[in-house]
């Protein structure tokens, strides 16, 4: 996260700058970056959610795939029994 925090720290200097040489848009750029850096932990949330329910949902499609190839060694192992069961002895 202190890729996020470098940034608003950029942005607060520029905002300051801004501030100093008293530019007519300073204070709304301010208002602006406040309200953004202040969506950001909804943000995360949101993110952390979203990752969650990914890593959910890979595990519910990952379970019939598993199932199936069991299934497929069972029939597998089941072949491999009765096709040597039934081989006539020499």
């Amino acid at each position: 996260m202190s890729a996020m925090k470098n940034l608003q720290a950029e942005g607060h200097a520029l905002i300051a700058q801004l501030e100093e040489k008293e530019h007519e848009l300073a204070a709304a750029f301010r208002d602006w970056f406040n309200r953004l850096t202040g969506a950001v932990p909804a943000v995360e949330a949101e993110v952390k959610a979203d990752a969650e329910q990914v890593a959910h949902d890979a595990v519910a499609a990952e379970a019939p795939v598993a199932n199936e190839a069991m299934q497929d060694v069972g029939a597998v192992a089941d072949h491999a029994v009765t096709g040597v069961a039934e081989k006539p002895a020499p």
